[in-house]
């Protein structure tokens, strides 16, 4: 069945969820065996992209087709300390934590994808519900598939085929959407201001830091955030940092505490009353649900 699925359809080799609060550095500059779709979904890296090494920011869809060379390198900075504006709380140490998703695959279906279109080396989109949720599904089948019985393995091929071929849509979708959205006037400083949140929501940052970010006075900023999103930045920055700790909490093997604190709560017990009042449930109780 893999065979078929490696000729007919969208066949995934490899997809994960990963977490570095490290340095870390991958290679493979004689060229990659198979298609390889990256999406940064917070901290930093560098990646080679078409031939030159590049900052990759939270959004950054990196693409790449076999033979491609590849390389990617996570280091550490240091950060000021300030007080969080949610917890109140300020942290003396902060390293940079880089988190992915990413699929390794191949197949018939996703050569005809690949080339339907001049498919950028490197694109930014939005972190939107939709596209972590599919990210979240195929990484969840996957691993899932790789503890299933032999006999159920046909049926979990199937399930990686059409997910994966629903991602690779939307991401076109949302590359389209991003491009668009941005090419009007004054929503794009709304939108530079939703990228840095996304970018630190991991540090300790101020609401005055996004307002500088932009050139904007505080009050200014607070009220075109909150007419372009109908949410006020404090709510984005915990939406943000609620859905980091969910997806820590489910795919790594991190404490508590630890998925908390990265995601940016220095305070856990602040987090875990948010938390509650939230999703309803303790994070520990979260976590056995996903078992």
């Amino acid at each position: 069945m893999h065979g078929e699925c490696a000729i007919t359809g969208a066949h995934v080799l490899a997809a994960g969820y990963a977490v570095h609060d490290g340095p870390f550095h991958a290679s493979a500059r004689e060229g990659l065996a198979s298609y390889l779709i990256r999406l940064q979904t917070e901290g930093f890296a560098r990646a080679l992209v078409c031939g030159e090494v590049v900052d990759v920011r939270p959004g950054d869809l990196l693409c790449y087709a076999p033979g491609d060379p590849y390389m990617l390198s996570i280091g550490t900075l240091a950060h000021e300390a300030e007080a969080d504006p949610l917890s109140g709380v300020k942290s003396t140490t902060a390293s940079t934590l880089s988190v992915d998703y990413y699929v390794f695959c191949r197949g018939r279906w996703i050569d005809q994808w690949w080339g339907s279109e001049q498919r950028p080396c490197k694109v930014n989109i939005p972190l939107s519900d939709e596209t972590l949720g599919l990210w979240r599904q195929l990484v969840w089948h996957y691993e899932g598939g790789q503890r299933a019985r032999p006999g159920n393995l046909r049926n979990k091929s199937k399930v990686y085929d059409y997910i994966l071929r629903a991602l690779c849509l939307h991401l076109d979708d949302a590359a389209q959407s991003e491009s668009e959205t941005l090419a009007i006037g004054e929503s794009l400083v709304a939108y530079q201001m939703k990228t840095f949140l996304e970018q630190h929501a991991g540090d300790d940052i101020l609401i005055q830091d996004v307002a500088h970010h932009v050139g904007l006075s505080v009050s200014r900023a607070v009220h075109l955030f909150k007419e372009t999103f109908d949410q006020t930045m404090v709510q984005f920055l915990q939406e943000t940092r609620l859905n980091a700790a969910c997806e820590r909490i489910r795919f790594s093997r991190m404490t508590l505490e630890e998925a908390a604190e990265s995601a940016g709560f220095r305070s856990y017990s602040y987090f875990y009353r948010l938390f509650r009042s939230h999703y309803g449930m303790s994070p520990k109780q979260f976590r056995a649900n996903m078992k």
